[in-house]
C-alpha cells in the first residue's frame, strides 16, 4: 500500500500513546456558578448588582493524586469559586470580557492548571434569549 495514502486515511487505531494522551486527562469542572455582582457599561447595571452564570473548566497537568483521599493533594474547587467571588468583591467590573480574563488569570495561577475555559454569562439581560456573555480558553506560560 502506498505509504502517504496509508498514513492520511489510517486512525489512530494502530497507535496505543495517541490513544493514552486522550484519555488520561482531568478537568476539574464548576457549572454556572450563579453570583449577583456589579457588571456592566450602562448607568442601571452600575447601580444593582446582576445575576451572572459562571462556568469553568481547569484542565490538570497530570492526574490527581488521590492516593490518600485528601483534598490537600488536589486542586480544590472550593479555593477556585472562593477566587471567582472574590474577583468580582474587588468592585465594579464593566465587560463580562474582563471578568472572564480575570478569573483565568487567577486560575491559571495555580501550578496544577495547565488550560482552562471560563464562560460568563448574563441570563436576565433579553427576554429571547437564553443568557449572553462571553466564553474564552487560555493555556499557562510554563510548562
Amino acid at each position: 500500500m502506498n505509504k502517504l495514502f496509508h498514513t492520511v486515511t489510517s486512525s489512530n487505531d494502530d497507535n496505543p500513546e495517541a490513544h493514552r494522551d486522550k484519555a488520561d486527562k482531568s478537568v476539574l469542572l464548576i457549572r454556572e456558578l450563579e453570583l449577583h455582582i456589579f457588571i456592566g457599561v450602562h448607568p442601571s447595571e452600575k447601580a444593582a448588582r446582576q445575576r451572572v452564570l459562571v462556568s469553568v473548566e481547569v484542565f490538570l497537568r497530570d492526574k490527581p493524586d488521590i492516593s490518600n483521599d485528601c483534598i490537600d493533594t488536589v486542586l480544590s474547587y472550593q479555593e477556585i469559586i472562593i477566587g471567582i467571588e472574590g474577583i468580582a468583591d474587588q468592585g465594579h467590573i464593566n465587560l463580562v470580557e474582563t471578568y472572564a480574563e480575570r478569573i483565568a488569570d487567577y486560575i491559571l495561577e495555580f501550578p496544577e492548571a495547565k488550560s482552562c475555559t471560563v464562560r460568563v454569562e448574563k441570563p436576565d439581560i433579553f427576554a429571547n434569549a437564553a443568557s449572553v456573555g462571553i466564553e474564552i480558553s487560555r493555556h499557562s506560560l510554563t510548562h
